[in-house]
């Protein structure tokens, strides 16, 4: 038997590719995808291939998460450069990091708060629709 093709496994790689994929640090959805996938038990293919489609919502997520997290937590008092800075994280991860690291947490946080009922529906309704369309073992 393939590994991770339950309807329940394939529900959980649906809403784990997706969540993960959207994980505000680009760059690094492709090793949590994968940890996901040992830790979890997914299949390590299909989390991936999920994670690569919502890379360009990750990349339109990136911005808002940084302005919420910024707003949230009331980390500046000056206007940021998000487009200057979506482009230092695109070409220099690490040196953006170390920069803009407050930043990135608080995009983080806000993330983490969204995950939990996010994934929730996502496992759910791709749970639903799975066994509509009568995938089985």
């Amino acid at each position: 038997m393939a590994e991770g093709t339950s309807p329940q496994k394939l529900s959980m790689t649906i809403a784990m590719g997706i969540i993960l994929g959207l994980f505000p640090l680009i760059g690094a959805t492709s090793l949590l995808c994968l940890g996901a996938s040992f830790a979890l038990g997914l299949n390590k293919v299909f989390i991936q291939m999920v994670n690569y489609l919502v890379y360009p919502v990750q990349l339109v997520l990136f911005i808002p998460l940084i302005k919420t997290g910024n707003q949230v937590f009331n980390l500046t008092g000056s206007a940021i450069d998000y487009q200057n800075l979506l482009h230092i994280f695109k070409t220099d991860t690490l040196a953006a990091m170390g920069e803009f690291g407050y930043l990135l947490l608080s995009a983080i946080l806000v993330w983490l708060i969204a995950a939990l009922p996010l994934s929730i529906l996502l496992y759910r309704s791709s749970l639903k629709y799975i066994k509509r369309l009568g995938i089985k073992t």
